[in-house]
């Protein structure tokens, strides 16, 4: 898909391939301030060597430059934007890049351009990233701390389960590390409800159901909606919910209401996740328990029946959920052999 040039009026040059939009973009643009984290971003380590030895700044952040709107920007892979070559080295998971800046005396700890209150961390990069041997240099070699400030640990955990981290990662965690599976955050997020959310993975979850995790416990959740934010889309979530769309406070309002304190499997049921309702079943969540709000998993079928609406409604991927979760009920019903008739 194409991206729309702002700049040049004619029907011919408005839409372009991704290709040539980005190559007339940096003709139109210089260059991002700083080359010195974008060679660390790359793993150039022999122009970064370079520069160190005539006296860059090994801390700087690159800067990036100022597109039409006047807005500070970088839409190049890997996004340096505000980044320092460290950060960059670990988001990249370069471990000859990473040893060489720290090393070097790069700030493990550099204060956040944004929030001069807080810092960043070269760790909790590694952390969200999955890259678990630069962990282990910066924790087990280095004796850095895996947090930084007032983290608890059960962020360390949760930061660790997105798509972008690995199972490798989080083992280390808890049985190199001795993190617990079991603490929630402050605004109540476990590691299981961060596994069965949109970020997390079938992989993560079993690995938690088989560290102890309990099936029937709710957890705060947010359930993956299908949303476009396409103006047709806005239009009819407004006439569905009442809620004004093109403000934030909007939109989160309506978000809020779709989020409770659920069970995962209700979680799982309601975005049509077919692996993630089996692994639930797999452990013994029963299909029947309510959540705080008084709905099994049958009733969020149910709901979304009821909806009959293109964002929120019953799919394909529900009518197999909802056979596996009346084959688990009738599996529970069956008599025990050998056990006494009723």
């Amino acid at each position: 898909m194409g991206n729309f040039d702002f700049d040049d009026d004619s029907e011919d040059e408005k839409f372009k391939s991704d290709e040539e939009y980005w190559a007339d973009y940096y003709t139109r643009y210089p260059e991002p301030s700083n080359a010195f984290v974008r060679a660390a971003a790359t793993g150039d380590i022999d122009t970064v060597r370079r520069m160190l030895g005539e006296g860059t700044d090994i801390d700087q952040r690159d800067q990036g430059f100022k597109d039409e709107y006047g807005n500070m920007r970088d839409m190049r892979e890997p996004n340096t934007l505000g980044a320092t070559a460290l950060e960059m080295a670990a988001r990249t998971k370069n471990l000859e890049m990473l040893k060489f800046l720290y090393e070097a005396g790069a700030e493990p700890f550099p204060v956040d351009p944004y929030y001069p209150d807080r810092k960043d961390s070269v760790v909790d990069t590694a952390i969200f990233n999955g890259f678990t041997e630069g962990l282990r240099y910066l924790v087990d070699e280095q004796g850095l701390p895996l947090r930084d400030g007032d983290e608890s640990e059960a962020w360390i955990v949760v930061h660790a389960i997105n798509e972008k981290s690995s199972l490798d990662l989080l083992r280390y965690l808890v049985e190199e590390k001795g993190l617990s599976l079991e603490q929630k955050t402050e605004n109540g997020i476990s590691p299981a409800s961060a596994a069965n959310g949109r970020f997390g993975s079938t992989e993560f979850l079993e690995y938690i159901y088989s560290k102890g995790a309990v099936p029937a416990e709710t957890q705060h959740v947010w359930p993956k909606m299908k949303i476009s934010f396409a103006e047709g889309a806005k239009k009819d979530l407004e006439d569905m919910t009442g809620e004004d769309f093109n403000s934030l406070e909007g939109s989160m309002k309506f978000m809020d209401r779709f989020s409770s304190h659920s069970t995962l499997l209700n979680e799982a049921v309601f975005n049509g996740d077919i692996e993630k309702v089996r692994v639930h079943l797999k452990y013994g969540a029963d299909p029947l328990t309510k959540d705080d709000k008084g709905v099994d998993a049958f009733g969020v079928l149910q709901r979304l029946k009821n909806a009959g609406h293109a964002i929120f409604g019953y799919w394909e991927e529900h009518a197999e959920v909802e056979r596996m979760l009346e084959d688990a009920v009738r599996q529970k019903q069956k008599p025990t052999p050998g056990a006494p008739a009723p």
